[in-house]
């Protein structure tokens, strides 16, 4: 069942909580220890897949295969990936790039490409 609203509404999700933790965890100086030792906390958050790539195919348009739609879907898993480490890490250009590949890419996609639930 195609639903791109749905889904788009989810990939812009992914890129706004990105770019809010990038601003508001970047802006932060503080960094989590563990009670009592002073050694930071360092969690790996789960690789995210905002947009299974083979859920997206061509929507017709000339020069969008669905290849192209597959590699776009990819491109916005590794944005989004990139940009939780960029917040981990406190990387504020990082984090604000990362966040503007995800919109980039989620708007890509919504224009161009097939997205099925």
């Amino acid at each position: 069942m195609f639903t791109l609203s749905r889904r788009l509404r989810l990939i812009t999700a992914v890129g706004a909580a990105g770019a809010a933790l990038a601003t508001s965890a970047v802006a932060s100086a503080a960094t989590p220890v563990h009670p009592g030792t002073g050694s930071p906390v360092v969690v790996a958050p789960p690789k995210a897949v905002a947009l299974d790539p083979g859920k997206v195919g061509s929507a017709g348009q000339p020069g969008w295969t669905t290849a192209k739609c597959e590699q776009m879907a990819a491109g916005l898993n590794k944005a989004a990936n990139d940009l939780q480490t960029a917040v981990n890490q406190g990387d504020l250009t990082g984090a604000q790039l990362n966040a503007t590949l995800v919109d980039s890419y989620s708007e890509l996609i919504g224009d161009h490409c097939l997205v099925v639930d």
